[in-house]
């Protein structure tokens, strides 16, 4: 399983409402181009996150065709929303007409593996040349949400441990944590005189697209 990530689609309908080769011959036919490549690169058990900028939609209910498309290409999709989808909407909207074939990520955080996805809309920086009042305020809103996005991925790994612990428990031993290692040790109780069981648990990283 490999988790690829793409960005930029800009799609606009068929025929393209807005031809994207207005900004060079580059774009040119860069739909057909996008099929071609994940076609031949993503198998259905691979994972994309699709980084914003996905279609020139402006509702929710203008943007299907463009989803629908991205729907029948291989693979789980993970989405971001990119400073053009202005279609984008509350969670559970989106969640509610198209949760069947994509994944959204927003506040959240979305396991795939034992690797955490966590993001949020990118923004100008601070020390961008023209930055305004206004972006701060988006840039400030896009912080909070980066942070519950991690903060999502902080509760998923306690839960993990707890229930990793319950579980042992369970078995009559004991869970602590290695004092020099990202691990954890299990110990059987003192009462038993066998040998020290060490089992180690890797959380999963962090990446941060």
């Amino acid at each position: 399983m490999n988790i690829y990530a793409i960005s930029d689609l800009h799609l606009s309908g068929e025929p393209a409402k807005k031809p994207m080769d207005i900004f060079g011959e580059h774009w040119t036919a860069h739909k057909e181009k996008v099929k071609e490549n994940w076609l031949a690169t993503v198998k259905e058990e691979d994972t994309v996150i699709i980084c914003g900028d996905i279609s020139w939609a402006m509702q929710l209910r203008e943007v299907e065709e463009d989803l629908m498309w991205i729907a029948q290409l291989p693979g789980r999709k993970i989405l971001m929303r990119g400073n053009h989808d202005y279609w984008w909407t509350s969670l559970k909207k989106m969640q509610d007409n198209f949760g069947k074939h994509f994944e959204f990520l927003q506040n959240n955080c979305i396991m795939v593996g034992d690797t955490a996805i966590c993001g949020t809309r990118g923004w100008l920086l601070p020390s961008s040349e023209n930055f305004t009042e206004d972006d701060n305020k988006i840039y400030q809103r896009e912080g909070i949400r980066l942070e519950m996005s991690l903060q999502a991925f902080r509760s998923h790994r306690a839960n993990s441990f707890h229930g990793l612990n319950g579980k042992i428990r369970s078995k009559g031993l004991r869970l602590r944590t290695h004092p020099r290692r990202k691990s954890l040790i299990c110990f059987r109780r003192r009462t038993q005189r066998s040998a020290i069981q060490t089992c180690f648990l890797r959380y999963p990283r962090l990446q941060i697209i």
